[in-house]
């Protein structure tokens, strides 16, 4: 099974646009997946590595873009999706079937 998690920040405007994004992929490839939503702020030290800005989406503990540098607390900005504060739909697919397999 995947595991997926989408990590935030209050006053991001761009998480709920991903979290659409997210689960309309996952509806479209029929994926069986455990996702969480998880607020940054209620993260411990540890489940905070690897947060690369609001959102960070992590399909098997893995970061989209392979970002895992210390914590940044911004909004992301995906240059994959001219620069829009979520990653696109190619992405979100592409990283998808891989942890499928």
């Amino acid at each position: 099974m995947v595991k997926v998690a989408l990590l935030y920040f209050e006053g991001c405007p761009s998480w709920r646009t991903a979290w659409g994004e997210f689960g309309d992929v996952l509806a479209e490839l029929g994926i069986d997946a455990t996702v969480s939503l998880r607020n940054f702020d209620h993260l411990d030290h540890e489940a905070r590595r690897g947060f690369a800005g609001a959102p960070t989406i992590c399909i098997n503990g893995r970061d989209l873009e392979d970002y895992d540098d210390p914590p940044l607390m911004a909004c992301r900005r995906h240059m994959e999706n001219n620069g829009r504060g979520w990653p696109s739909k190619t992405l979100l697919r592409q990283r998808l079937e891989d942890a499928r397999g």
